[in-house]
């Protein structure tokens, strides 16, 4: 038994499985909470003993508890915004074929009435019925007749791809004649005439045009997105890239008591030197700025693409052609690389930690040799990291372990698309993408989390997607040499997030001294067969010791 104090206990939890996380990753029988922190952590016996009597247990049964869950990439934002009733949803399974798609967005013209926006989230070619064994997109003739009068927009489940009827191309003025924004692509048929598929910076083009959401509907969707992470196990997340609305929205959600999830933001920088320098002139503050429910975790920059619209940035050509591009200011890859090093530099040594945005082999070690120089130039504790880091080499591994740079995964996306990139990159490529195995052996800290909305933030499937590698359309194996233990798995999703911000001797594992922070469990994870792991029930979910959901049927008979 550790960390015994003097003072009763406000609640035992007793009786479990408790996968405490700790260095040794030990098992215990009970845990004792006092106020938000964890007091006591041991056996049954040894714990019980310290019961008051205004001390409440709390039979376990036997059920697994894990730290709170800390999703390390998570839109919870635009989580809530990309959900109904605000948007359509449009993912799979709700959404097989381009007829759903249709009828979606017929159901909701007729709500609407003529003119209104449309949009929609989550749609996946690799699922849809008319799309998923030919590679192409679908176009605005799929969708024209659904809607006529209405602009329309269905955002691909990456973020990063659209689908716009005529009507919505229309009202951006898009054409024939229309030229490539920067860092964005108008996709085009053999006469020049856009097929209503965007890419990048070309989707915002026409999402700005839509009706921003109220402030009201903007905190009801941040609310109804943190009670379903709770609902998941999720205690903490890292918001990727806010700005000032939405930071104070979230102060004042936090003011009135209502955030249930701990929210480590990363303020989100431009694309050039001269933003970013005009962005982190209005934040008056650094890495760490805040307190336990809401604090400035880092900078979020974004370096390139995404592999599927190959637009990531590859030393190989893709399958078809192209290497993608970093997606910063400049004319040329050089301009390009050298404003990319100057942003980071500049975020470095102001004391920002700094998370970008790349998946391509060749953007990651321009990042990496970025931040090498910057800690060269200022040396601190900042913990860099890699956000995605679908195609880092070894040697690149290597270098991020020894300037300890960690790597912000999803393993969820890789269950997504796996087989899709076999005909993007090649079947050796396809396996290698997302090397978990060598990102570990190399000892690189790996932080796991969702990116939702690209998936449904659901860490279950994430822990068995990183052990079996499993591809979500085909069963088929994609990478088996590159899939990690379930311990690791745990890992990545608990005390690996709490390092990434900064705040690993606070949560993201059951300590003495740490946040009581828990996700309780029906099964043994560590035991169960890896394919239920992602079909073993969350019992309750526990944010500074207090439940923020449960299901009641569990709580029966405890006092």
């Amino acid at each position: 038994m550790s960390g015994m104090l003097s003072i009763h206990p406000d609640l035992i939890m007793t009786n479990g499985n408790i996968i405490t996380v700790d260095s040794d990753f030990s098992i215990a029988e009970a845990v004792a909470i006092k106020g938000d922190r964890i007091v006591g952590v041991g056996t049954a016996a040894d714990i019980e003993k310290i019961a008051g009597g205004d001390t409440r247990v709390m039979n376990l049964r036997g059920a697994t508890v894990l730290p709170g869950i800390n999703d390390a990439h998570c839109h919870l934002n635009g989580f809530g915004l990309e959900r109904p009733p605000l948007m359509l949803d449009l993912g799979y399974p709700a959404v097989t074929s381009m007829a759903d798609i249709r009828a979606a967005i017929k159901g909701r013209a007729a709500e609407a009435g003529p003119n209104k926006w449309i949009s929609g989230w989550g749609w996946d070619r690799g699922f849809l019925e008319e799309f998923k064994n030919s590679g192409e997109y679908p176009d605005k003739s799929d969708i024209d007749k659904a809607s006529p009068d209405n602009p329309v927009i269905l955002t691909e489940f990456s973020g990063h791809t659209a689908l716009c009827n005529s009507k919505a191309l229309e009202e951006a003025g898009i054409d024939k004649h229309t030229p490539d924004p920067e860092g964005g692509r108008i996709e085009r048929d053999a006469s020049g005439n856009p097929t209503g598929i965007l890419f990048e910076k070309a989707v915002w083009a026409v999402r700005e045009l839509m009706p921003p959401p109220t402030e009201s509907e903007l905190k009801e969707a941040i609310l109804n997105a943190m009670s379903e992470l709770n609902s998941l196990g999720i205690t903490s997340v890292t918001e990727p890239g806010l700005g000032p609305d939405q930071l104070r929205i979230y102060t004042d959600l936090l003011n009135e008591g209502k955030i249930t999830v701990r929210i480590n933001a990363m303020i989100m920088g431009g694309k050039s030197p001269d933003e970013l320098k005009t962005i982190l002139s209005h934040v008056g503050t650094s890495t760490g700025f805040g307190n336990d429910y809401l604090r400035i975790s880092g900078l979020k920059l974004l370096a390139d693409g995404i592999p599927p619209s190959r637009t990531a940035f590859m030393y190989d050509e893709y399958i078809g052609g192209g290497h993608g591009k970093l997606l910063v200011a400049g004319g040329t890859d050089e301009e390009r690389h050298k404003n990319l090093m100057e942003m980071i530099e500049y975020g470095n040594s102001r004391g920002f930690q700094v998370g970008i945005h790349v998946t391509g082999d060749r953007g990651i070690d321009a990042c990496v040799d970025a931040y090498i120089a910057a800690l060269k130039e200022h040396p601190w504790d900042a913990r860099h990291y890699i956000i995605h880091s679908d195609f880092a080499t070894p040697r690149c591994f290597e270098r991020m372990a020894e300037y300890n740079i960690g790597a912000s995964v999803q393993s969820a996306i890789k269950w997504t698309i796996g087989n899709l990139m076999v005909g993007i990159v090649g079947e050796e490529k396809a396996a290698y993408q997302w090397p978990l195995k060598t990102m570990f052996d190399k000892g690189v800290v790996v932080a796991n989390g969702s990116d939702a909305s690209v998936t449904y933030p659901d860490w279950r499937q994430g822990v068995e997607s990183a052990v079996l590698r499993k591809d979500k359309a085909t069963g088929k194996v994609i990478g088996p040499d590159q899939c990690i233990n379930v311990e690791q798995a745990v890992r990545s999703y608990t005390i690996n997030g709490a390092w990434q911000d900064h705040q690993e001797k606070v949560k993201g594992s059951i300590e003495p001294g740490k946040l009581a922070d828990f996700c309780v469990i029906g099964d043994d994870i560590l035991s169960i067969n890896p394919d239920g792991i992602s079909k073993i029930p969350i019992l309750m979910t526990i944010v500074g010791g207090k439940i923020v959901y449960k299901t009641e049927s569990f709580l029966d008979g405890n006092r």
